[in-house]
């Protein structure tokens, strides 16, 4: 029998801004170039995971690159797979690098909003009503027409999670006083696999990036979590 084609890795660039004590390497498996972001720590085994900046490898201090390559061999299938799952939740949630300039467009409560960048601006600013956006609405940014991707996006998520905090907000105290239970705190968060999470002590954790969806699925996310402020598994 001829042997199984080796899976394809989507492409992988180098971040503009490495995360702070990694540093970018290359690597070929299988015939395939590879570049992932190496971090020292002191924790005793190699560990391996994936997000918006790519593959990233935590080793030990004491762990040779030869170790890390071995690792990078033994676990490529899930990289690929990792990789492949992180790049089409960027393409579901329309947040491609080519997103983040002057008049770019990103999902903001499940309509496409368009970005503006304007040097002249002292602050950033909506043009539409902030939880009952239309189509086209515009999110005015205080940069450079020419501001790099980075800086853009990085304005930008700090008005969207500043939204989502509101949000979140509003609808928690909405479905807890129908459900007659409390809260006790909000946490926003970025989770890979995870929109929500409510403790047994009634923290409830919700991930900023459902600001990007229609006010429906936000909503059917807060009021499961509510829900566990009374039942806490899923009978």
């Amino acid at each position: 029998p001829s042997t199984p084609a080796a899976p394809t890795l989507p492409t992988i660039t180098q971040p503009q801004r490495l995360p702070a004590g990694t540093s970018w390497h290359l690597h070929t498996v299988q015939g395939q170039e590879l570049g992932y972001l190496l971090k020292r720590s002191r924790r005793q085994s190699i560990g391996l995971r994936v997000n918006e900046h790519g593959l990233i490898i935590t080793a030990p201090t004491w762990v040779s690159m030869a170790q890390v390559h071995d690792a990078l061999e033994q676990k490529f299938a899930w990289i690929v797979r990792k990789l492949l799952e992180w790049e089409e939740r960027l393409q579901q949630l329309a947040l491609g690098k080519s997103q983040w300039c002057d008049n770019g467009s990103i999902p903001y409560l499940g309509v496409a909003i368009t970005l503006k960048l304007d040097p002249e601006a002292f602050t950033t600013h909506f043009s539409g009503n902030h939880f009952q956006p239309n189509a086209g609405d515009i999110l005015t940014l205080p940069l450079a027409k020419d501001a790099q991707s980075s800086r853009v996006q990085d304005l930008a998520q700090i008005w969207l999670q500043d939204q989502a905090r509101h949000y979140c907000i509003n609808r928690l105290n909405y479905y807890t006083a129908k459900l007659g239970l409390p809260y006790r705190g909000l946490r926003l968060a970025n989770p890979a696999k995870r929109w929500g999470s409510c403790s047994s002590d009634g923290m409830i954790m919700l991930n900023w990036r459902l600001i990007h969806f229609p006010v429906a699925a936000v909503d059917y996310v807060i009021a499961h979590e509510v829900a566990h402020l009374k039942e806490m598994n899923h009978s």
